[in-house]
């Protein structure tokens, strides 16, 4: 690897935490805490406790704003979707919504030696997305090789044959219409 007069004067630093205090600025009459400042002089990275006031100008394209005051359950990520000319602030994470929720999760202890158990489980669809593992079982060699949801339950196959004292946990998930 080729070294410049760059190389000659890194040396590596280790930090357990980085904090980032940042300058209070006033950015179009706001003041805000500046974490982080682009080439041009426009703001990257800043918090504060103020809502942006959008269509000013000084905050570069992409730049985070985190709210730290906002409301418990509030999402208080914000980014500029506009420009450095003209900011527009948007909330980040409004629009997150799960895709599978749980119906089931549970344990269950395998009832006699077997290659293949079904646990009862009330309200499982087959369409639902079932994941098993064996939490205890009488040879570390082995696992659940596949889990389906049927509409008596969950169907579990291991990959050798299992003792009555082998424990099965499951999880069944449901795509949200």
């Amino acid at each position: 690897m080729a070294t410049n007069s760059y190389d000659s004067f890194r040396k590596k630093v280790i930090v357990p935490i980085l904090q980032v205090l940042g300058a209070t600025r006033t950015v179009n009459s706001q003041s805000v805490s500046v974490g982080q400042l682009d080439g041009s002089g426009n703001v990257l990275r800043a918090h504060g406790t103020v809502s942006i006031t959008n269509g000013g100008s000084g905050y570069s394209k992409g730049c985070i704003y985190i709210k730290t005051d906002a409301a418990t359950g509030s999402q208080g990520l914000y980014s500029n979707t506009g420009t450095s000319s003209s900011c527009v602030f948007t909330q980040l994470g409004t629009s997150i919504a799960p895709t599978h929720v749980v119906v089931a999760a549970g344990t269950s202890q395998v009832v006699a030696a077997a290659s293949s158990t079904t646990i009862a489980v009330t309200g499982v669809l087959p369409t639902d997305l079932a994941f098993a593992q064996l939490s205890v079982t009488n040879l570390s060699t082995n696992t659940v090789t596949t889990a389906k949801s049927t509409t008596s339950g969950v169907v579990m196959n291991f990959n050798a044959v299992v003792n009555s004292t082998s424990v099965v946990t499951y999880q069944v998930l449901r795509p949200v219409s």
